[in-house]
């Protein structure tokens, strides 16, 4: 994707800055609360399996948080979900009302010259698409970017001499993506251009269809 295309669709995600800031919030609230479940784990068996010493109250304590955090992350990831979606409709809505108002401005000869299905895959299947982007996409990078710095974080604060060649690993995995987005880039436009002619050609046939009869 191209960084002018990619920035357009970032700006049309926040024209809503006050959901965007709510599905920001949950993405960190989400992120510390998985951070913080591993933590308690931590401190129980430091200070109570390798001592022996298991303290009614404070072991109830430590499952109880662990509990709690468990259920804040996945009532966090849900309502992400539901914010990020919104986000994608508004969007998807106000990308299809420019896409269909740049189409009414073009002039007669391009309607002549492109068949009628492949306007309509433009103006729909495209545009769910982006919005495929803003929920499958956009919304499961930021919130596994969140939760690796949060891991990232809690390792180097624990022991940074073990987290250092943990994180190691990262520019390696950051560069298949790399290679792997460059490499499909080119299919998944010829993938949805082959969807236009699917389009224009079934249009075409079925009002073909119904004009002979």
């Amino acid at each position: 994707m191209k960084r002018s295309a990619l920035w357009r669709l970032l700006a049309l995600a926040t024209r809503d800055r006050r959901a965007f800031a709510i599905a920001t919030a949950l993405v960190l609230v989400a992120a510390a609360a998985e951070v913080g479940g591993p933590l308690l784990i931590k401190v129980f068996i430091d200070e109570h399996v390798q001592t022996g010493v298991y303290p009614l109250a404070t072991v109830a304590a430590l499952g109880a948080a662990y509990v709690f955090l468990q259920l804040l992350s996945a009532a966090a990831g849900y309502a992400q979900g539901v914010a990020l979606a919104h986000i994608a409709l508004a969007a998807v809505g106000a990308l299809r009302v420019a896409a269909f108002g740049t189409a009414l401005r073009l002039p007669v000869a391009w309607f002549d010259r492109t068949p009628v299905g492949t306007v309509v895959s433009r103006l729909t299947n495209d545009t769910e698409a982006v919005k495929d982007f803003y929920v499958n996409v956009l919304g499961v990078v930021v919130a596994n970017s969140a939760r690796v710095l949060g891991m990232a974080v809690a390792m180097l604060w624990l022991d940074w001499r073990l987290a250092i060649p943990c994180l190691a690993f990262l520019p390696a995995a950051l560069a298949v993506m790399w290679v792997y987005q460059r490499a499909s880039g080119p299919r998944f436009r010829a993938v949805r251009a082959a969807l236009a002619q699917i389009n224009a050609f079934l249009s075409e046939s079925i009002g073909g269809l119904r004009r002979c009869n």
